[in-house]
């Protein structure tokens, strides 16, 4: 694997698969370990967030239609933890 970001202090560079296998597992062991459990579980539930709510915004954009949706989406969907 290659280390590109921070030189693989937190955890090693992961090519997205879609899947959760043990590369990610051992992945998620040293992130947590060096950011801290509480501190690490906000930032990935927050990145995970951001993902779901530009999901939201590109089905939005792809089907007009959707629009009447995104609102109620996003304040009920989005930080609601």
């Amino acid at each position: 694997m290659l280390c590109q970001v921070y030189n693989c202090r937190d955890y090693p560079d992961l090519v997205p698969d879609g899947r959760i296998g043990d590369v990610t597992l051992v992945a998620l062991d040293a992130f947590l370990k060096v950011r801290g459990k509480s501190g690490a579980v906000t930032v990935l539930l927050r990145a995970l967030e951001a993902l779901q709510g530009e999901r939201y915004l590109r089905l939005a954009e792809r089907r007009p239609a959707n629009e009447a949706f995104l609102y109620g989406w996003l304040a009920n969907r989005i930080g609601t933890r």
